[in-house]
């Protein structure tokens, strides 16, 4: 079994593969607009360097958002494109049950992502239990003085929860995780064994906000 991983909405964009022995690898894409661009050369060489082709492939994990606009873009359409084309499913993960799957088994955890004007892309996870981490706040965007009120006494966590917390005092001992290909395959992988899969036209992102130009024309945005 060959599963493609897409982690392209962070601020660090990478693909990466499950391989049939059960050994994981990963490739690193450019920064911002030009990991659109770099990452069908990422998925072909990160195949060619384990002996794979597209054909070899039997699902498609994709990082759905929120995050970045052109990141979530990026990684959707791609794996829209590619499941069509194979006829294989994939599976959705939220980028923020991506980074709880990172943490800590025994804390309570407060996943953060900046989404841009003193807003955070937000949701609260309680501690593993049965093998799993329960939703207690479902992902949302507000205000970060907002977040910071949830009245859980939850360790932030994501790929800025560091910077964030002391931008918005968002509570204690912040944890720098980044949801790259290996947090999207173990959200992923226990589903895909349990046939929880999307069929390519039915996969779609997980925004949270408008976009800028939906903003503007709606006279939100200048």
């Amino acid at each position: 079994m060959a599963i493609l991983a897409l982690a392209t909405s962070g601020p660090r964009g990478a693909v990466g593969l499950r391989l049939p022995d059960g050994q994981r690898a990963e490739a690193a894409l450019e920064d911002g607009a030009r990991r659109g661009r770099g990452v069908a050369r990422a998925i072909q060489g990160l195949l060619e360097d384990h002996g794979l082709r597209l054909d070899h492939l039997t699902a498609i994990a994709v990082d759905a958002g929120p995050g970045s606009f052109t990141g979530v873009r990026v990684g959707v359409t791609t794996a829209k494109s590619l499941a069509f084309a194979l006829g294989i499913p994939t599976v959705p993960v939220g980028s923020l049950e991506a980074l709880a799957a990172l943490a800590p088994a025994a804390d309570v955890v407060l996943a953060v992502r900046d989404a841009g004007r003193g807003t955070l892309y937000h949701a609260v996870f309680g501690p593993v239990v049965d093998g799993a981490r329960p939703l207690l706040v479902e992902a949302g965007r507000a205000p970060g003085a907002d977040v910071a009120a949830l009245g859980y006494d939850a360790r932030p966590i994501g790929e800025e929860a560091p910077q964030l917390t002391d931008q918005f005092d968002l509570g204690r001992d912040p944890l720098a995780l980044v949801a790259g290909p290996q947090a999207i395959l173990a959200v992923a992988e226990p589903r895909l064994a349990r046939g929880e899969t999307c069929a390519a036209h039915d996969l779609v992102p997980r925004y949270l906000q408008a976009s800028a130009p939906e903003r503007k024309a709606a006279g939100d945005l200048t």
